[in-house]
């Protein structure tokens, strides 16, 4: 695109501008925004760029430059429809940047994520935008600045292009997916309201008591080990948001169920668990102090087991491979991606909401709808 196209926004007047036309723009209007991050050393995302399209026009944020408190304001409140690709990590960041504000809703009313929207059509679970313009509209982008340091200044003419080409052209995928669902076609809900899920998943705020639930193995692990898994991941998550050090440099994730499993620790040990030789001359001290906390915390009894854990039966695992077939023939049928319903972490959780007499998620919302009645899942196999 020509960078005549382009608004550099790293003045108070250029960012008045855009809030003020961010404001004025109507439910039926689009809106894209995507955002150029660093987050190797800190657990807390560092914006470098928020890149906006709105109509053939680009207007690229620099947050190095000025206050964007303004613009997250106006960003959150608008009325138009906005457009992400692979939103994720652009939700969760645009949203803390809200919730540090303390503003009353730290997300845009309607979000739409165009990758997702694709699966809903059965194009692709995790196609990425390039490969994604070519084949739906035969716009081919450059890959140069792929790896490009956002955190540089100035910007080069070639990183403000790139950057601008990865708003660009959204409003014209959108257009161009719409065309693809038939009139009342139930993908197009399911979608919104999948959409609806994911938006509120993008504004939780960490929580160290429960950080454990996500680390791999944890689910084999025995309930004293799971204890100190559980104090271990409170301490480091604590210790990364009030430093702000990204958790793999204090302890590398794959190294905390090992270290969960030791008896006794030392340097060594940390060593063999797999912690990485730099993590443990700046804080292995404190890791190995975390520990001999944790083996004085007493069991917890009732200590909640993560996801993974119903696949100690070996039973269940034959189940959830029946599963995971079943599912993905409906997700045939239905003409959606098999990834929409037949995760792993959905299959387990159907099976812990069986085991627990609680209601499995894809008995609830779309789902619900998309898997119907005429099929039959497998039961909870006996112990």
């Amino acid at each position: 695109m020509s960078t005549n196209n382009i608004v550099l926004v790293d003045n108070e007047t250029s960012l008045n501008i855009l809030n003020t036309f961010l404001s004025s723009l109507s439910e039926d209007k689009n809106v894209s925004f995507d955002t150029e991050f660093t987050r190797t050393k800190t657990y807390y995302p560092i914006l470098d760029l928020i890149q906006v399209g709105i109509d053939d026009t680009v207007y690229i944020v620099d947050p190095h430059a000025l206050d964007i408190s303004s613009f997250i304001k106006a960003f959150v409140n608008t009325k138009a429809n906005c457009l992400f690709f692979s939103a994720r990590e652009d939700l969760e960041i645009l949203s803390f940047e809200a919730y540090k504000l303390r503003l009353e809703n730290t997300l845009p009313e309607k979000c739409i994520d165009l990758q997702l929207l694709m699966a809903f059509l059965g194009l692709g679970y995790s196609k990425g935008l390039q490969a994604s313009l070519e084949e739906e509209l035969d716009v081919s982008l450059p890959k140069d600045q792929t790896r490009s340091d956002w955190s540089l200044r100035p910007l080069t003419d070639e990183q403000i292009v790139y950057a601008a080409n990865d708003v660009l052209y959204l409003n014209l995928l959108y257009q161009n997916l719409l065309l693809k669902f038939k009139s009342s076609d139930p993908r197009l809900h399911w979608f919104y309201d999948e959409m609806k899920l994911q938006k509120d998943n993008c504004k939780v705020i960490p929580v160290p008591e429960t950080a454990y639930l996500g680390v791999k193995g944890a689910g084999s692990l025995s309930k004293a080990e799971l204890t100190v898994l559980k104090h271990l991941c409170k301490k480091r998550m604590e210790f990364g948001m009030e430093q702000n050090v990204a958790l793999n440099r204090i302890i590398t994730g794959c190294a905390l169920t090992p270290i969960a499993r030791l008896k006794t620790i030392s340097i060594g040990s940390l060593a063999k668990a797999g912690v990485k030789p730099g993590a443990i001359r700046q804080y292995g001290k404190q890791v190995i102090a975390w520990f001999n906390e944790a083996k004085k915390v007493p069991v917890e009894a009732s200590i909640e087991y993560p996801i993974e854990h119903i696949l100690s039966d070996r039973n269940v695992g034959k189940a959830v491979k029946k599963l995971k077939h079943v599912l993905a023939l409906i997700a045939q049928e239905q003409g959606i991606n098999e990834e929409l319903i037949s995760s792993k972490q959905l299959c387990y959780d159907y099976f812990k909401a069986l085991k627990e007499n609680s209601t499995p998620k894809i008995f609830t919302s779309w789902y619900q709808e998309c898997i119907g009645k005429d099929h039959e899942l497998p039961a909870l196999p006996q112990d």
